[in-house]
């Protein structure tokens, strides 16, 4: 092949793929100007895998999601802490096989009625929707819609109906409403719903302890097994355990969750730990907890960090008596068990620099002061109180001005 010949693919390769953008172009332009037919996908064939932010937006509330080269996705709005992956696939997956069952003329001055008007609409009043926007790595938008009033459904019970559907609209066409579905009920511009709820879990817990505000209420549990009692690390002659009270630190922070976190410099949170409470755990398989817990930033919550950190064995302890035909599959599971262990504590370990937002049921269990944990001394029986019966002899007879009479003296 020459040059001239080569030169002359290139030059029609060029023209071809110029022929295809802009065919593919007046393709996507054509269907933003007619309205999409059931059955149809409602955006089009836009590029799923080329979305990269997502602005998720309301009248008086707004989120954004977007990727970075550190983490799939992050939320913007809290200090890019990881967003939930899962989730936001799962939006965009929803959005590209989107598809009406049903289409209506609606001009856009009367999108409120339908709680369709955009979010930044003047005199909409609450009837705005709810704006999702796709965008690229530019942060141009790739396709939008607007989330409005969802289709009910009576159930005919008490409890009213239930969402089968909703109203959308795209911003690119003024004249057409559609009912879709999907009910998108998840989809809200709360920061906190987007984000990566993974947490740390306690597995096979061997001590738990707790240094309080006030010295004389902390208190060092241990036990020898996984199954075994809990004991005091410094009991006293004069304390009792209850054992019964001590049964919910079996499973303490097992399966923790929290509702919210921040940044450690966040306004919100920088007086929260002036006089912390802390917990100390420990695991039979080496791994080691801090929790600070702070103030409570509403009745049902604590504020809460944690610090996790392990000794891992670096070799495998064999059997003394392990067959040599058993030392390779040993060996195996062994090593894959410690890097299970060793990515568990490489993503406990990235919540060091953060603050968390969680119930107050997840603390409960262990936030108990010392005396909390001791049997209730049985109240002696024998007297209100719990004193001893005090012995009052009865009284003497009145005697009336009367001789006494002698017991033996024979009667008159």
């Amino acid at each position: 092949m020459n040059r001239k010949q080569l030169t002359l693919l290139v030059v029609v390769g060029l023209l071809l793929g110029g022929l295809a953008l802009y065919f593919n172009q007046n393709r996507q332009a054509e269907f933003s100007a007619r309205d999409a037919g059931v059955g149809e996908k409602l955006l089009g064939e836009f590029p799923a895998n080329d979305v990269a932010q997502i602005t998720i937006k309301a009248r008086d509330a707004e989120v954004n999601l977007s990727k970075t080269t550190d983490q799939p996705w992050v939320v913007k709005e809290r200090s890019n802490y990881p967003a939930a992956f899962g989730e936001i696939s799962e939006l965009v997956r929803k959005l590209w096989e989107l598809k009406p069952v049903q289409s209506q003329k609606v001009g856009v001055s009367q999108w409120s009625r339908l709680e369709l008007a955009a979010p930044d609409a003047k005199d909409a009043g609450t009837n705005t929707a709810v704006l999702v926007d796709l965008k690229g790595k530019d942060g141009k938008t790739i396709r939008s819609v607007l989330l409005g009033k969802k289709q009910m459904r009576d159930s005919g019970g008490q409890f009213g109906g239930f969402p089968v559907g909703r109203w959308v609209a795209l911003p690119d066409n003024k004249e057409t409403v559609f009912v879709v579905s999907e009910t998108f009920s998840d989809v809200e511009p709360k920061p906190e719903s987007w984000l990566n709820k993974d947490f740390f879990k306690v597995e096979k817990l061997k001590t738990v302890s707790l240094a309080s505000t006030n010295a004389a209420q902390s208190w060092s549990l241990v036990r020898t097994n996984e199954s075994g009692d809990w004991s005091l690390t410094d009991k006293k002659d004069t304390e009792d355990l209850d054992k019964g009270k001590l049964s919910s630190f079996n499973w303490a922070f097992s399966s923790p969750s929290f509702n919210d976190v921040y940044s450690k410099d966040a306004d919100a949170v920088k007086t929260a730990f002036a006089h912390p409470t802390t917990i100390a755990l420990e695991t039979f398989e080496g791994f080691r907890y801090e929790l600070q817990v702070g103030t409570q930033p509403d009745a049902e919550s604590f504020f809460l960090t944690v610090a996790a950190s392990a000794d891992l064995p670096k070799e495998r302890a064999a059997a003394a008596d392990e067959k040599a035909e058993d030392k390779e599959k040993n060996e195996k599971a062994w090593k894959e068990a410690q890097d299970k262990l060793k990515e568990k504590l490489k993503k406990e370990q990235a919540l060091g620099g953060w603050v968390f937002k969680v119930s107050k049921w997840t603390v409960d269990s262990v936030l108990k002061d010392r005396s909390a944990l001791m049997a209730e001394k049985k109240a002696d029986a024998s007297a209100p109180n719990g004193t001893p019966a005090e012995i009052v002899p009865p009284p003497l007879p009145p005697t009336g001005g009367l001789e006494p009479v002698s017991p033996l003296a024979p009667p008159n």
